[in-house]
């Protein structure tokens, strides 16, 4: 049986089942693998650098080995000889974090007579070998030193706590290790450079905080967290009141939540006190080396510029309104998706947001987008607010600033997003750019990881978590990396895999009490370390506090012994403490503001612009009729029965909705119009437009028909007699983007002119100025004259001209075909020689599909010929006086 397969085995066993064919296709399973892993690994050691070679890249990793490469060969002596002209003297910091590969460029290069090589490091805090640091190179490294100097004197805490930190690591081989000694350090500082207070009385500065007894002989590893994160935000409460203060000489501070640290072991931890705390009304932050692209928000925008870079992709659309960033629950999206009008003026929105980005950059449209949609605002009501806002400001700066230096379009920085979305999740560390930032500066207690933690100091630290100890390396049974012989290995599994799991755990041991070791130095004035009495029915507690303190002995009170003799032995360095169980937080804390009264700047100058990007959409919402009321059916008509088409069955069993429409242009945009007159087979064509954008049909054949009557049906006036299948490609210029550049106008003025106009509504009092924008259907020549038209898929009772005329205004289409002609109209003079209005300018169709027979001409079709005097009127109150 492998590793850990022996309990299996024995029950097989013991219900009478033969284990061998088991164990058999167990161990021949883990051949395979084992197999797999070592070929791999060498196609790795062959093909990565070549791999990397044709991509023209080269990680940090490879820079070291092909520079240790070199230095190897013959060729490397030239090298040396370079870099020990260039330089006489060499420090090298923090060098407790080498490797053996560094240790032999930077010995090589450097280790002679005539150089002075400074390594400088601590190693009782190496704690990075999940790095890749190596603490027996430094240990080697350390027998080749000529000279010695070790700082005696520490100028960061308090006496009492240097005291009491010495008395912790005063065992012999407190480190775990023969080579590494602790060397007691004598105070460079006196209780006059700082100290706490309470109620003006001097309070030990190192806190052991035992968790009392439970119901049961020992705590789980979950309920003692619980239990102490609720006993640590209340003493951060009682800290932060007037009866503690910070005392320096004569002069005293109360304590505020920026005095104070919590180092923990995990991620999750610190998010689960900053919950906590907040929840407590203290402000807390994450100070954490995590990329800022792993978090939610990172992938909250790429879901966001994707739906904007595809504005007519109706399901990415919807995915980005899901957002929080929108605060739209659930029965209010549903309502705008099912609300034509509504869920129009969202896709113009994000049409118009594609406009700016392509024109603007995306900078300015992310910033105006956070602005219109209120994003700030809709997030303030979310939890941990502060921290998603700040991600996102992060996000967008990085992203700005991949795009100055590499130039990215649109498609580029979604690649570019979703590649770092994709690393920050395969990756342990991430460049200072893109780290997580702290929400904010002000006042508020920081939230750290022990590894992160080392370097810092904070006045008051709590260490809530070191009576724990890692578990996965006690159930690994595919890797195991240990130091054997001098020598890095790893174990894939081998008949010493056990073997060299102990000596693993020792290793680990070992960097356990190196990073108990930094976290309980981090103080200034005060250190709380709490203990719990956790363990299994197996094992004991075998952390790195249980070994220095040696309380993982015994019972609850045996433990309790030990713990109580350092404040026996020495009162002013220790205070022992009980945490009760079953605690709540007691309290809720309110920042305490000083007596100044604030007086705000007054502006001299007005913040409102009228300045906008307008479109159609945004100018119906000024409507000043309630859709309900928007127009009657005349007496005389209302009862009349419609007349029955032969579509009039296609038009029931069509889905009403927005997703409807959007197939139907996307459709009549990219098929030609003979095509789908002569039935043509466009299944795969509809099939994905479907797809794309969320329609469902029994049956898909419809939409075929739909269409085949749509670009059938004749379009019949007094002049003039055609369909859309007698127009040729060269003929229709579809989906016309345009961006008509206005003054400053006064809606009323436009309500004025177009006051007689049957399908228009006025609209609500207004000045705007800046850009009208859109996109026209289809804007199409057929005999000399040029026509607006514009499809519809509105579902109504009927299609007679009488409810179309209802329709129209119902939805303020008269506004958009005025902007339309408009739009032609200054198109026109542009592109047309010797254009005149009468001769060119064919008029407005709009065809309402879903009531078009191509066996009755004008069926389901409204058109008007807009008048020249009023297009005139109104482009004299909205083009800038040059034009």
């Amino acid at each position: 049986p492998l590793p850990g397969e022996q309990q299996k085995t024995n029950y097989l066993q013991s219900i009478g089942v033969d284990a061998r064919p088991f164990t058999e296709i167990d161990s021949a399973i883990t051949s395979i693998k084992l197999c797999l892993r070592r070929s791999l690994l060498q196609v790795l050691r062959e093909d990565l650098d070549k791999r990397l070679e044709q991509l023209n890249l080269l990680s940090f990793d490879h820079l070291i080995s092909r520079l240790e490469g070199v230095l190897r060969q013959e060729q490397g002596y030239a090298l040396c000889e370079a870099m020990r002209q260039s330089y006489q003297a060499v420090l090298i910091d923090e060098f407790q974090d080498t490797d053996k590969k560094q240790w032999f460029i930077t010995s090589t290069l450097f280790h002679t007579k005539e150089h002075f090589l400074y390594l400088i490091g601590d190693p009782k805090q190496a704690i990075y070998k999940f790095r890749g640091a190596d603490i027996n190179t430094y240990f080697a490294a350390q027998q080749q030193r000529q000279y010695g100097f070790t700082l005696s004197q520490n100028w960061r805490s308090h006496p009492g706590l240097v005291t009491a930190v010495n008395t912790l690591f005063k065992k012999p081989n407190a480190f775990y290790s023969e080579q590494l000694e602790f060397n007691p350090v004598q105070n460079g500082l006196t209780a006059e450079d700082g100290e706490l207070t309470y109620c003006g009385k001097s309070v030990p500065p190192l806190v052991l905080w035992q968790l009392a007894e439970g119901e049961t002989a020992y705590w789980s590893a979950g309920k003692a967290a619980t239990e102490i994160q609720c006993g640590v935000i209340n003493e951060i409460l009682q800290l932060l009141s007037v009866d503690f203060a910070i005392r320096k000489g004569s002069s005293k501070k109360t304590v505020l939540a920026g005095d104070i640290a919590v180092l923990v072991k995990t991620n999750p931890q610190a998010q689960a006190f900053q919950q906590a705390l907040n929840e407590a009304g203290i402000n807390a932050v994450i100070n954490s080396k995590i990329s800022v692209f792993s978090a939610q928000e990172a992938l909250d925008l790429y879901i966001l510029l994707k739906a904007i870079a595809q504005p007519s992709d109706n399901t990415l659309v919807k995915q980005a309104m899901a957002l929080c960033w929108f605060n739209l629950d659930g029965q209010q999206l549903l309502s705008v998706i099912n609300t034509d009008f509504e869920y129009d003026a969202w896709c113009s929105r994000f049409q118009d947001y594609h406009q700016e980005w392509q024109s603007k950059g995306l900078m300015f449209m992310m910033r105006h987008l956070l602005q219109q949609e209120k994003v700030a605002i809709h997030l303030a009501k979310t939890e941990q607010a502060e921290r998603k806002i700040t991600n996102i400001q992060h996000l967008l700066e990085l992203i700005q600033q991949a795009v100055i230096e590499n130039h990215l379009g649109i498609n580029k920085i979604l690649d570019y997003l979703a590649r770092n979305i994709t690393e920050s999740k395969l990756n342990n560390t991430t460049s200072d750019e893109q780290q997580l930032r702290l929400e904010s500066d002000e006042d508020a207690v920081q939230i750290i990881t022990m590894h992160s933690a080392k370097g810092l100091q904070f006045p008051l630290v709590f260490c809530p978590f070191l009576w724990q100890r890692r578990t996965k390396l006690k159930v690994e049974k595919q890797l195991i990396k240990c130091y054997k012989n001098k020598e890095m290995i790893a174990d894939l599994g081998t008949e010493q895999f056990e073997s060299h799991r102990l000596l693993a755990l020792e290793e680990e041991l070992a960097e356990e009490i190196r990073v108990f070791y930094v976290a309980v130095t981090r103080a200034q004035y005060r250190c709380y370390i709490n203990w719990a009495n956790v363990r299994t029915q197996k094992q004991m507690n075998d952390s790195a506090m249980a070994y220095l303190l040696d309380c993982a002995e015994g019972d609850f009170q045996a433990q309790q012994a030990c713990l109580k003799q350092f404040y026996h032995n020495q009162p002013e360095a220790f205070e022992y403490r009980l945490l009760n169980p079953e605690q709540t937080v007691t309290g809720h804390y309110r920042k305490q503001h000083s007596g100044l009264h604030l007086i705000s700047k007054q502006r001299k100058r007005s913040l409102y612009t009228s300045w906008q990007m307008s479109s159609y959409t945004s100018l119906a919402s000024l409507s000043q009729a309630d859709l309900s009321e928007a127009s009657e059916i005349p007496a005389d008509k209302a009862g009349e029965e419609s007349v029955t088409t032969t579509v009039e069955k296609l038009k029931n069993e069509l889905p009403r909705g927005a997703h409807t429409g959007n197939v139907i242009h996307d459709l009549l945009e990219n098929i030609p119009f003979k095509l789908l007159a002569n039935n043509s087979d466009i299944s795969q064509q509809r099939d994905q437009s479907c797809l794309r954008y969320g329609l469902k049909t029994d049956s898909p054949g419809q939409l075929d028909q739909l269409l085949n009557h749509a670009v059938s049906t004749i379009i019949n006036t007094d002049t003039i007699r055609f369909s859309l299948k007698d127009l040729t490609q060269q003929q229709c210029l579809k989906e016309m983007p345009f961006y008509l550049a206005v003054k400053s106008f006064d809606i009323n003025k436009i309500n004025k002119i177009l006051s007689d106009c049957p399908s228009y509504q006025p609209l609500s009092a207004k000045t705007i100025s800046g850009y009208l924008t859109g996109f026209i259907d289809l804007i199409c020549e057929y005999q000399g004259q040029y026509y607006v038209i514009d499809y519809k898929s509105n579902y109504l009772d009927s299609y007679d001209q009488v409810f179309l005329v209802q329709a129209m205004r119902e939805h303020n289409y008269g506004l958009q075909y005025w902007i339309y002609s408009l739009v032609l109209h200054l198109y026109l003079q542009r592109r047309l020689a010797n254009y005149s209005y009468d001769k060119h300018f064919g008029g407005i169709k709009y065809l309402f599909v879903r009531g078009m027979d191509k066996n009755q001409d004008n069926s389901g079709v409204y058109q008007t010929r807009t008048e020249l005097k009023k297009i005139q009127q109104l482009l004299a109150q909205l083009l800038p006086d040059e034009f």
